[in-house]
């Protein structure tokens, strides 16, 4: 089931769900230490928001393969943020698991699982496209 979630991120220009309710804002520190601001993102067309899983064996494969497929994404105007919510991980276990990944994109720690649980999240590899026109999904 990951894999259908990463799998429909391949298909940007034609997948669309939509909801009249725009996203909270948020900000969360990444891999490397840096402010991550949802609102901050709005020169991409479109957000991709993926659960991440440092912990997850099953799902580090499609996360592998959805970094091969970050610069296919970033050439349609797209970006992807991958939203890690578990709680006792550090940012060495998540710069490890970016690495073992090959994934480049940022890995945002929601060690309060707040923002993952405002999301719907349940799981890593679940998935959300954001239109940054309206913060909507």
């Amino acid at each position: 089931m990951n894999r259908f979630f990463l799998g429909a991120l391949l298909l940007l220009p034609t997948l669309a769900i939509s909801s009249a309710t725009p996203l909270d804002n948020f900000v969360l520190l990444d891999q490397n230490g840096k402010a991550q601001e949802l609102y901050y993102q709005a020169d991409a067309k479109l957000l991709a928001l993926v659960a991440h899983g440092s912990q997850c064996d099953a799902a580090s494969p499609a996360f592998s393969s959805l970094a091969a497929s970050e610069a296919r994404m970033a050439s349609l105007g797209a970006r992807v943020l991958l939203i890690n919510s578990e709680r006792d991980t550090s940012r060495a276990a998540l710069q490890k698991s970016a690495l073992a990944q090959s994934v480049t994109a940022p890995i945002l720690a929601d060690t309060t699982q707040l923002v993952g649980a405002s999301l719907g999240f349940k799981s890593a590899g679940e998935a959300m496209l954001v239109d940054t026109n309206t913060w909507s999904v």
